[in-house]
């Protein structure tokens, strides 16, 4: 999901599948390209990023009615990883 509001671009992108599972799929892929990520923004762009990273199921899919909607990653594991990023607890990645 790719959002850009008043409070600047957001980017929230999951991994896996419904009903799978990957051994050790967070250590390897998730975390570090989370990383990789931030630092090519930051490096490259010169975007300031704060990042949050959660483990859990989300609902990821179509929101709304049949004239407005969109696809959506919804969630308290999404809600988690967005407090988790906030300048109060998070200074950098």
């Amino acid at each position: 999901q790719f959002i850009v509001d008043d409070k600047g671009i957001v980017l929230i992108f999951t991994f896996g599948l419904r009903g799978s599972t990957f051994p050790n799929m967070i250590a390897s892929r998730a975390i570090p390209l989370t990383f990789t990520i931030c630092q090519s923004l930051q490096e490259e762009l010169g975007i300031k990023v704060a990042a949050g990273a959660t483990f859990e199921k989300a609902y990821c899919g179509v929101v709304g009615g049949v004239n407005r909607h969109e696809f959506a990653v919804l969630g308290p594991a999404v809600n988690l990883a967005a407090r988790l990023m906030s300048p109060k607890h998070n200074s950098d990645v």
